[in-house]
């Protein structure tokens, strides 16, 4: 225990740099799109949606994620033929090429004042769903019962589907005009593990050298987390050479802030325009936060 209290005497002060970056730009860029299929402008065809009693008629359009994010919004353009009144849009796990299990949806009131075509905005962002990685996922829209509601065609061509039994079973998979439709979406940026920071207070200290200790002495168990930390050198196993890494760490210098520039596009900022990052305010800033525009 000596040996631990030395190296925290030598070491009494801690400069913590914490940054927070959120990024994704809102509506005058596509930084946040994550599915655009096309501009229904110009385009005389459509999607018919509607209930009869003995049919259900409803369509879906597919798109990927390549990243983590948090749905942010969704957009449609909607005419009509007979007044629906509002219509549900469905968020849908995929499921064999179809939509499968339900992830939220959400009721969209229609104007009837605009019977030709007008754009509608379904907001999310705060219900924090998570779209991950690699996955694929459905965006249908479906009739509550009245009236026939015309799900405008693209100019473009993308993966969609349909059902005339309500989503009981799915027909007609096909790269063809899809329902216009965007989906925005923040994007999730994970920050790197501060290596050897087992009890997550930001910083490897004394406290996260007992811990590991413990832990090879077999008196405590770590999370998946904290062993995935404990193991600086990524050698797949905690022992006294991390231990080692650790210490150094505590005696090294404050390491270097991660360094990247970004542009400013805050339009009332004296650097809007400018690409800014923790080099050109070094020495001044010691907390950068980013919110998001828009």
């Amino acid at each position: 225990m000596q040996f631990f209290l030395i190296i925290y005497n030598m070491r009494n002060i801690y400069l913590i740099f914490y940054i927070i970056l959120f990024s994704g730009i809102f509506s005058q860029s596509n930084r946040s799109v994550i599915y655009y299929n096309g501009s229904p402008n110009g385009v005389e065809t459509f999607h018919s949606i509607y209930n009869t009693e003995s049919s259900d008629h409803r369509y879906g359009n597919q798109f990927s994620v390549n990243n983590d994010y948090i749905l942010e919004r969704l957009n449609f353009y909607f005419s009509f033929e007979e007044y629906p009144d509002s219509v549900f849009i469905m968020l849908q796990k995929n499921e064999n090429n179809s939509p499968g299990d339900l992830i939220d949806q959400w009721q969209v009131l229609i104007n009837q004042n605009y019977p030709d075509g007008h754009g509608y905005n379904v907001y999310t962002l705060d219900e924090c769903i998570q779209l991950d990685i690699n996955n694929t996922y459905w965006i249908t829209v479906k009739s509550i019962g009245n009236g026939i509601l015309k799900w405008n065609h693209t100019d473009e061509v993308w993966p969609n589907i349909s059902s005339i039994d309500g989503g009981l079973t799915w027909n007609n998979f096909s790269n063809s005009s899809p329902g216009a439709s965007i989906v925005y979406g923040e994007r999730i940026y994970y920050q790197d593990p501060i290596w050897g920071d087992i009890n997550d207070d930001l910083v490897a200290n004394v406290a996260d050298i007992v811990i590991i200790v413990q832990s090879i002495l077999e008196q405590m168990i770590l999370s998946e987390d904290q062993y995935y930390k404990a193991d600086t050198n990524q050698d797949g196993q905690v022992d006294v050479i991390d231990i080692l890494d650790v210490v150094n760490r505590i005696l090294n210098t404050t390491p270097p802030m991660s360094s990247w520039l970004l542009e400013d596009i805050n339009s009332n900022s004296h650097s809007f325009g400018e690409f800014i990052g923790p080099e050109i305010y070094n020495g001044d800033i010691s907390v950068y936060y980013f919110g998001k525009a828009g």
